[in-house]
Parts: structure tokens; C-alpha cells; sequence
């Protein structure tokens, strides 16, 4: 549908009657500022927005490029605002404790896995322990009398 088409069911709504005062002319003025007004709106809000982007990208590329460069003195709050830098801390902090995260489940399932080959180890070394234990009674007929 396009604006102005109507559904036929919406019928049932409409008066068979105009209101009394009702213009259509004033009527479709007020739809069309309305709309203009809106495209106005929007036109500066996406102007406000790109100039914002554009100068938090500019900042950062200043920044980065004058740290590698001769302008090292300046520190990073010249460059970004309060929240900014604190939200870029938080971010890094959240990176830091999912990474210690991983590390610590990665250590967990390692001491786990060597926990599992101690056992293996012993369960070997003590079956062939037996083994030779038995093997060695049945050599001997005087020892058999153990097993």
C-alpha cells in the first residue's frame, strides 16, 4: 500500500459526512509541512551526527598517528572526553577478565586432564605390579599360596 490508498474495510470508519469547518486544502497542507518539517529534522540530526563522527575519528586518528610520530608529549585526554576514556577502560577491563576467564578454565581442564593420566598411571602401574607379582608366584610354587 501507498500512502493515501486505504483499506476497503476501513470504510465502516468514515463519516458520510465532513465535519463542519473541515478543508481538504488545509488538510493536505498540514500533512505536506508536516512532512517537510520532518525531512528538515532529519537532515540536521544525520548533519549533527556525521560532524560527531567525524571529529571522534579525527581525534583518534591524530592521537594514534601523533603517538607513533614527534607529538608524543600529548597525553590522551586531549584527545577524548572523560566518558570516553572511561568507557574505553571499562572495555578493556571486560577483555582482560574474559581473558584471565579463559585462562582459568583452560588451567582448570588442564589439571583435570593430567589428574586423569596420574590415574591411568597408577591403575597401570599397579596392575602390572600384580602381574609380575603373579606371574613370579606361578615360577614359584611356594609363593602361590598368596594368590
Amino acid at each position: 500500500m501507498k500512502i493515501g490508498d486505504f483499506d476497503p474495510m476501513d470504510r465502516k470508519f468514515w463519516s458520510k459526512t465532513a465535519e463542519p469547518g473541515f478543508s481538504v486544502a488545509k488538510n493536505r497542507w498540514i500533512i505536506n509541512n508536516t512532512i517537510k518539517k520532518y525531512e528538515k529534522n532529519r537532515q540536521k540530526k544525520m548533519a549533527e551526527f556525521t560532524d560527531a563522527l567525524r571529529e571522534r575519528t579525527d581525534a583518534a586518528a591524530t592521537y594514534l598517528m601523533g603517538d607513533q610520530g614527534a607529538q608524543r608529549s600529548r597525553s590522551v585526554e586531549q584527545y577524548f572526553s572523560k566518558q570516553e576514556l572511561a568507557h574505553l577502560r571499562g572495555q578493556d577491563i571486560q577483555n582482560m577478565l574474559a581473558r584471565q576467564q579463559e585462562m582459568l578454565i583452560k588451567s582448570q581442564e588442564e589439571r583435570h586432564k593430567q589428574k586423569q593420566i596420574q590415574k591411568k598411571l597408577q591403575e597401570v602401574a599397579t596392575k602390572g605390579t600384580t602381574y609380575k607379582v603373579k606371574h613370579y608366584a606361578e615360577k614359584k610354587p611356594e609363593l602361590k599360596a598368596g594368590f
